[in-house]
């Protein structure tokens, strides 16, 4: 079993997703250290890259859409996404 398959990383990795969603749900640009701390605050401490793995994990699955505005000031801005098609939107990341 690779280390995306443990139980407990897949947990994690699922209530981080959702509090990138929900925080993103508000946003129409945001930092990534907002994104982060925003993560910290209602997830605990995570490892560093997590919030961008999980952001970056979310847009490929079509769960969200953003574009980066300006790579040095790691500023994002979010674009709707359409899910009146979609069944249901996994937050599954194994």
């Amino acid at each position: 079993m690779n280390n995306r398959d443990h139980p407990e990383q897949v947990r994690v990795t699922s209530r981080i997703g959702r509090t990138i969603v929900s925080f993103c749900d508000g946003a129409d640009t945001f930092h990534a250290d907002t994104l982060r701390r925003y993560v910290t605050n209602r997830c605990g401490m995570v490892a560093p890259e997590s919030t961008g793995r999980c952001l970056r994990s979310l847009r490929q699955k079509g769960v969200l859409n953003y574009e980066v505005v300006s790579h040095s000031d790691s500023l994002y801005k979010m674009i709707p996404v359409d899910h009146t098609d979609d069944n249901q939107i996994e937050l599954d990341f194994r």
